[in-house]
C-alpha cells in the first residue's frame, strides 16, 4: 500500500514513518499543504495521514485539494487534544477517520491493517455477485481477519450503485459495522477488555473457541431500489444501550463507540434497532437506476 505522511513536526513526522516502514508500505513523508499536494499527484497514495494544524496550507484545505483530485483515497486526520472541531470539520469534509495526537503504535497499526486489507481486497473485485439482485442475504463468520473480505463480497453487489467518494464511504462504513458487530457484538470483547489485554489476536481466538460465543454469526441482509442501497447487520450478542452511547459520542468522546461515530458519516442514515445488535445503514445511490 502506498502511504503519504504529512506532518510539520520532525519527531512525530519520524516516529510515524518507522512505523509505517516497519509494516512494510511505500512510504513518502511531506512537511507542509503544498509539498504534500505536489507529492500526492506525484505517488498517487492508498492512504494519507495529515496533520491539520500546519503551516502554508492547514490539513482541511489539503484534505479539499485531496478531495478534488481523488475521492477514492483514504485521508486519516491527526489533531491535538482540544481541537475536537478540527476533527468534526474534517470527517464533514471527507475524512475517512482521525487521530489524537500524540500518535502510538497502537493507533497506526490497526488502520495499516485495515486499511490495507480493503485497498487488497479492491485488486480483487469481479469475483463475487454481479449487483443483478435486488435482495441479498449474507452469514458471516467471527472473524476479524476476514472482515475486509466480507466487504468485498457485499460491494460487489452494489459496485455500479456508486462511484468515487461514495463507494469509498460504502466500504468503509460497513467495515466499521461489522467490526462493531463481531467485536463488542458476538464476542463481547469490551475496550477494557482490548486495554488489558497484550495479545489482541489472541483474545479473539480465545473468544472465538469459546462455547458461549463459538456458534454466533452475523447476518447481512442487503437490499437495493431506485434511489438507494441498504444493509440490515444483525449479530447474536446481548446488544447495548445504543441511544445512550449515541447522545455521549463525539471526536475525542466516548471512545468506546468511536466505530459507530465513523460510520455515521459514511452513510445517510444509520439507525440501531431493537436491543442494540441490529443496525441498518442506508446510502443514496450516485448512480441512479
Amino acid at each position: 500500500m502506498r502511504v503519504l505522511i504529512v506532518e510539520d513536526d520532525p519527531a512525530s513526522r519520524e516516529l510515524m514513518e518507522d512505523m509505517v516502514k516497519m509494516e512494510g508500505h511505500d512510504l513518502r513523508t511531506a512537511e507542509e499543504g503544498y509539498q504534500a499536494l505536489s507529492l500526492f499527484k506525484e505517488f498517487k497514495p492508498d492512504l494519507v495521514f495529515s496533520d491539520i494544524q500546519m503551516p502554508k496550507m492547514d490539513g482541511l484545505d489539503l484534505l479539499e485539494r485531496i478531495r478534488g483530485i481523488s475521492p477514492e483515497t483514504i485521508v486519516v486526520m491527526m489533531t491535538a487534544f482540544g481541537c475536537e472541531e478540527y476533527a468534526l470539520k474534517a470527517l464533514r469534509l471527507g475524512a475517512n477517520n482521525y487521530l489524537q495526537k500524540p500518535i502510538r503504535h497502537d493507533d497506526i497499526l490497526p488502520l495499516l491493517e485495515k486499511y490495507s486489507a480493503l485497498v487488497d481486497a479492491a485488486d480483487s473485485l469481479g469475483q463475487g455477485p454481479t449487483g443483478e439482485d435486488q435482495q441479498q442475504k449474507f452469514i458471516f463468520e467471527n472473524d476479524i481477519s476476514k472482515i475486509s473480505d466480507f466487504v468485498n463480497l457485499l460491494v460487489q453487489g452494489v459496485a455500479k450503485d456508486f462511484v468515487g467518494r461514495d463507494y469509498l464511504d460504502v466500504k468503509i462504513g460497513l467495515y466499521e459495522l461489522l467490526a462493531n458487530a463481531i467485536e463488542h457484538g458476538n464476542l463481547e470483547i469490551s475496550q477494557e477488555d482490548k486495554f488489558n489485554t497484550l495479545n489482541l489476536e489472541e483474545l479473539y481466538e480465545k473468544r472465538r473457541s469459546d462455547p458461549q460465543f463459538a456458534g454466533r454469526k452475523i447476518v447481512v441482509e442487503q437490499t437495493r431500489d431506485d434511489l438507494a442501497c441498504e444493509w440490515l447487520i444483525t449479530d447474536e450478542g446481548k446488544g447495548f444501550d445504543y441511544e445512550n452511547v449515541l447522545k455521549n459520542i463525539g471526536p475525542m468522546g466516548n471512545v468506546k463507540a468511536k466505530g459507530i461515530f465513523i460510520a455515521q458519516f459514511h452513510f445517510d442514515q444509520l439507525e440501531f434497532l431493537g436491543k442494540g445488535h441490529q443496525v441498518r445503514a442506508r446510502k443514496l445511490k450516485t448512480v441512479s437506476t
